[in-house]
Parts: C-alpha cells; structure tokens; sequence
C-alpha cells in the first residue's frame, strides 16, 4: 500500500504445510496499479478492484484475474474515484445468494468529512469490451437499494443503484442524504433538524427566539423537571426588558412557537402548575426525550441502553448547532454529567471485554471533547482487541487531525504508545 515499487504478484499459503508458494509474478517496469483491500475468490478465479493509488483523481477497475498465471480482463463499468487522503477506503464484497458483488467507496472531502458510497453488480459481470458495444436504447436505470452510514464527526452517505444493460449490470452510483429522514421529528444534538408530518425539512421555520424557547421548554420538560418557569424563561431569554414588555413579547412568541408546531402531528405547549412544558405523542420522535429515557436506566449498564445513549451522542453536542449565551449553563450542566459517567461505562465495559460497546461510548465521548486523549487510549485497545489495527490507524490518524483543528497543536504521543498503554 506504500511506497514507489508496485508489485503483481499472488502467492498460496498452506497453514497445515507451513509452506508459501509464488503462483506468478507479473511485475513490470512503469507498473501502478494496486488492488484494494479483499478479493473474492471463485474456483479458478479471483475478482478485485485495482486503481493507480498515487493519481489523486482517477478510476477503480473491476478485474477478473486467473489464480493460475495471473491473466486478467476488465469488467463491468470504471468507478470515478478521488484518493487523495489516506484515509480513503475502498472494498469488495459478494452476496452469493442475490449474485451480486458489492464495491464499498469512502472518500474524505476533508479531514473532518466524507462520502461513502456503495456500488453493485450481478454476476457473471459482463467484460467491459462488451458494455462499450451495447445498445444504448437496451439501458434502464433503477434504484437498487438505499444505505446510509454515518461516521463519527462524519458525513456519510450511499445509495445502490442498478443499471442494466442486456440483462447484467455494470457499477453506477447517486449520492442521497447522509441521514434518512424521519418524518414528525426534531434533532436538538448536533445540527438542530425539525421535518414536519410529511418530512419536509423545516428547521428555517425556528426562528433564533423561536428555537430558544423551544429548546429550553423541551430541555427542562423531559429533564425530570416537568417544565419550566415563565420566570425563568424572562430570565434566560429577556433579562433587560421590563415586566410589561417582557409579558407581550413572551405572549407573542409563544403563539409563533405554538403556529409552527401545527406543522407536526402530536406536538404541543401547555402551560399548567406555573410551568410551560412540551407534549409530544408516541409517533413524534425527539433524540432529547430518547436520551432522557436511556438515561434513566444508564446505571444498569444495558449493552442496549449504553449504545442508544452513544448513539444519540454521536450526532454532535447537545444544541450543538448554535452558540447562544443564554444555553451555555445548560449545556455545560449537561456535558459535565455525560462525562461524569461515560469513563466509568467506558472502563467497565473494556474490562468486560464488550469491544464494540467501547468503542460506540468512546466516539461519543469525542462528541463532546474530540480531544480526550483516555477515550482514545480505550478506543485503541479495544480496536486492537479486535483484530482491527488498520482501524485503529485510522482513528488514530482522525483524532490528530481533530486535535490539530482544536489546539492548534501537534499531538506528540505516538500510536505506539497508545496501544501499549492499556495492554
């Protein structure tokens, strides 16, 4: 994978003989292709994709290769790629029972940001000589499948599609939003989101007062605390104003508040027992009320509550998208209990030896401080434990670059000393 000598070659390992044998070599002077990370073997053959990795901007190739001599020829479409972060990932996979291959592509914009996008093909793939000479009028374009992956401090996003020429079908793709829709909803971690019964997307809608009271009415109602105060709703929202004033504006912000939220189905302001609070009905989802009720039963260290709670932290800080004085004691309040309670989780779930859960409770930990060096210790480990030290790399790699973003400094500690640091 590194280096200027790009070699194509095949070698047989025998695990009971302990014996390695070199089936080909076809290495050639001026020769830069690389395959990606697997192949899939059929009886005499193999396939791969193969791409010159030191063009930034170039195409992966599908190969059928001889396991005999190493003879080959392209098959189904090229896949437009762009290589440039050594982050990039590309791989190959087969669903034997549909007759498909499936090609995985994640390419990163930026150090903080990527597109994954997945690509399909029937077996036997129709050589690429072939697909050239088709008739155009033969081709239909259909969608085969929707996936949506999202990375921590990620965007990702894919889509299957089909196309299919005489009967077969070569390697095409379209982008589609990097998380699905879910119609009657609003997202307060991370990115503020609201989509309205028919999911449209109408978080212009709120506007910055309008959000502000919404985001502290449903804080506080699902926050064991039932509601909260108009007093210190004045406080938070219109500390300069004076009482009259204040009860006007209030009056009318609320009747706005109150008129966008027409556009959802079962979601309400009510106001009873001195306090305002939010009602939201069984088909409204609100990632806040989920947290809340995960929360509740943290302490019991459910692999199933711990990854909800991780999950949901994983979209981004709480209010994240925006920076407002008046919500500062809020989400301090609540980054400090998260982080209270999360190295504990973290710890305790290493030394039960639940990997995956520690690395779900660790990318959330990085969501609210991308620079804990701890959770990045932990998240090595268990990688390691895993048997997934190029995953490992890579999340190394992703959390210096984070780490430069927020200190402006160099992160000194090598991966070395990282992964032996729990071990």
């Amino acid at each position: 994978m590194l280096g200027l000598i790009y070699y194509d070659d095949l070698y047989e390992l025998d695990t009971d003989k302990d014996t390695v044998v070199r089936k080909w070599d076809r290495h050639a002077v001026g020769y830069n292709m690389v395959p990606v990370r697997n192949i899939i073997v059929r009886d005499s053959t193999f396939y791969t994709m193969c791409y010159p990795i030191k063009e930034p901007d170039t195409y992966l190739k599908l190969y059928e290769i001889s396991i005999k001599d190493g003879s080959r020829i392209q098959v189904g479409d090229s896949i437009h790629v762009h290589s440039s972060s050594i982050l990039s990932n590309v791989n190959i996979y087969e669903n034997r029972g549909r007759g498909e291959l499936y090609c995985a592509v994640q390419e990163y914009e930026n150090e903080n940001e990527s597109v994954i996008r997945i690509y399909a093909v029937n077996t036997p793939v129709v050589p690429a000589a072939r697909l050239q000479h088709q008739d155009n009028d033969m081709m239909i374009l259909s969608v085969f499948a929707a996936v949506i992956l999202i990375v921590a401090a990620a965007i990702c996003a894919a889509v299957m599609l089909k196309h299919r020429r005489g009967g077969r079908s070569p390697l095409v793709s379209s982008d589609i939003k990097r998380e699905e829709v879910r119609k009657n909803s609003i997202y307060v971690f991370g990115e503020f989101k609201a989509y309205d019964r028919n999911g449209r997307d109408i978080s212009y809608m709120f506007s910055t007062r309008l959000y502000q009271l919404f985001v502290l009415v449903l804080f506080h109602t699902f926050r064991d605390e039932g509601g909260i105060s108009s007093q210190m709703i004045t406080e938070m929202l219109w500390p300069e104003k004076d009482s009259q004033s204040v009860k006007n504006i209030k009056g009318v912000t609320f009747n706005k508040l109150r008129g966008v939220l027409k556009e959802f189905d079962g979601a309400d302001i009510l106001y009873e027992d001195g306090k305002y609070f939010i009602r939201l009905s069984d088909g409204f989802y609100s990632d806040w009320r989920e947290f809340c009720t995960l929360w509740k039963d943290c302490d019991k260290g459910n692999h199933d509550v711990l990854s909800g709670i991780s999950a949901v932290l994983r979209r981004g800080k709480l209010f994240g998208g925006y920076e407002y004085e008046c919500l500062d004691s809020i989400k301090s309040e609540f980054d400090n209990d998260v982080m209270s309670y999360l190295p504990y989780q973290i710890e305790k779930s290493f030394v039960g030896r639940s990997y995956s859960c520690v690395i779900d409770l660790t990318d959330a930990v990085f969501g609210i401080d991308p620079c804990n060096e701890q959770a990045l210790r932990y998240q090595i480990a268990a990688l390691l434990k895993m048997n997934r030290k190029d995953l490992a790399q890579k999340r190394y790699i992703r959390f210096r670059m984070e780490y430069l973003k927020v200190t402006g400094e160099d992160f000194s500690t090598d991966f070395g000393t990282i992964a032996n640091s729990l071990c």
